[in-house]
């Protein structure tokens, strides 16, 4: 996605939000929004056209599974997951065991590192992020890459 597409995205979240941050305050007051004639639901429709856009749906490896470890913060921990997508890229999720979403990634970490999952949702940027509220799927295991003996590479260079 380009720069000018990404922009255009945010801006229209940003005012989706503002809208509904409005509509709450608007409903906790009892006021009647749609008399008001807030445009909730056009902006919504909206947001629901760029679906796609941000994000997509992909498969991966589970490449590291990080100790669990403290956030800046210090009130919760997490778990960092780093994947290599099927399209070669580097992607990563936080996932912390206190949160709801936990439990749907439980076949994929008790796999362990190699785990392949599929339904990754990843937000492209200059990090590729994996949405830790994706439904991902385990699928099974990657290939094991043949270990090398770094001695006997180091032989067979030295020797051409």
């Amino acid at each position: 996605m380009d720069k000018e597409n990404l922009d255009e995205v945010k801006d229209l979240l940003f005012r989706v939000a503002s809208l509904l941050r409005e509509y709450w305050e608007c409903a906790s007051a009892n006021i009647d929004v749609v008399k008001l004639g807030y445009p909730i639901a056009e902006a919504l429709e909206e947001v629901e056209s760029f679906k796609g856009v941000v994000m997509e749906t992909m498969s991966g490896t589970v490449k590291k599974i990080h100790p669990s470890r403290p956030s800046r913060s210090g009130r919760i921990n997490f778990i960092r997951v780093d994947f290599t997508l099927d399209d070669g890229t580097f992607a990563k999720t936080d996932l912390c065991p206190g949160f709801r979403n936990f439990p749907r990634w439980s076949s994929i970490l008790s796999a362990g590192e190699g785990a392949r999952a599929d339904g990754l949702v990843v937000n492209r940027g200059s990090v590729n992020l994996v949405n830790a509220d994706s439904s991902p799927r385990f699928i099974g295991m990657a290939e094991p890459v043949p270990a090398t003996d770094k001695r006997q590479e180091e032989l067979f260079h030295v020797g051409q």
